[in-house]
């Protein structure tokens, strides 16, 4: 089950509606506030009251999913004197489904000085193998013009990746940025695009980025899936053992998966058993009778 979407409305109440297909009712959802310029886990699905989010608890509300639907809400409080400012994420999930999450929204204090209102990159996710240009959008608040905005891939232990790569001479005209950044070859796996305001106090912002594998998938001469498995670009997976055709002998498989690189089905191939057959003839006499 993987089939949830959802909507957001964002004002000092949040409400997320999550629809989904084939979820029995009672099925729990969650929703969760994250803040991502106070750490680099995006979109945690619990909190304990000694992490770092814990201090919203009070503010999270789940619920369960009924035909097909389930609305939650988060309640900002008035002058939101118990969130911090910041950039922040709504996250929901149906549990057992991926998490859902909604654009960046900026909580302003009053008086507050430069911020970063909203980012996003586009695409936010691609396949290990193909060289990926993403394209960053980011707006400000009092953030003077010709101030230097920079991006750079990360993990989630913050290790740069190919720093050489991060935007240079990039600024901000009129509380807003716009430019596009190449992606450097690095494993599959989940990885973070790090803009920074380059303001006295610098502002940066971690937006989540995913490197996928390619997946192949083996089947049967019949359909039936034998074995899914993952390979990075131009990188082998192994074969499952030998499937099995009644009257056939398996010769192999249709496609060499040695250096993958892309999404591909495997498809096994059979000769069928000849045999042979003897007959035997015996011969009947009958002895005269003297």
């Amino acid at each position: 089950m993987d089939k949830s979407s959802a909507t957001f409305s964002i004002a000092n109440t949040v409400t997320a509606t999550i629809n989904t297909e084939n979820v029995p009712d009672g099925t729990p959802f969650l929703i969760r506030m994250v803040n991502l310029q106070g750490g680099t886990v995006i979109c945690p699905i619990s909190y304990s009251d000694n992490e770092e989010y814990g201090d919203l608890r009070k503010v999270i509300k789940d619920g369960m999913i009924s035909n097909n639907q389930g609305t939650g809400t988060l309640t900002l409080l008035v002058g939101y004197e118990s969130i911090p400012a910041g950039l922040y994420q709504i996250c929901a999930q149906v549990v057992g489904s991926s998490v859902i999450v909604s654009k960046p929204f900026t909580i302003l204090n009053e008086g507050s000085s430069a911020q970063i209102q909203s980012a996003e990159i586009t695409p936010n996710t691609t396949f290990h193998g193909l060289l990926q240009t993403v394209n960053v959008s980011v707006k400000t608040l009092n953030v003077p013009d010709s101030t230097k905005i920079s991006a750079v891939l990360t993990d989630s232990l913050g290790n740069r990746y190919n720093p050489e790569v991060s935007t240079a001479n990039k600024v901000v005209i009129g509380n807003q940025a716009e430019f596009s950044m190449n992606i450097p070859e690095v494993p599959a796996g989940s990885y973070y695009i790090q803009v920074t305001i380059n303001t006295p106090v610098p502002i940066t912002v971690n937006l989540a980025y995913t490197i996928k594998p390619y997946t192949v998938t083996f089947k049967n001469y019949d359909g039936k899936t034998v074995k899914l498995a993952q390979a990075e670009y131009l990188k082998a997976v192994e074969a499952p053992e030998n499937p099995l055709r009644a009257g056939y002998t398996f010769t192999g498989w249709d496609k060499s998966f040695n250096k993958v690189t892309s999404d591909m089905t495997v498809t096994a191939k059979y000769q069928i058993n000849r045999y042979t057959v003897s007959f035997n003839t015996g011969e009947v006499r009958s002895a005269a009778r003297r």
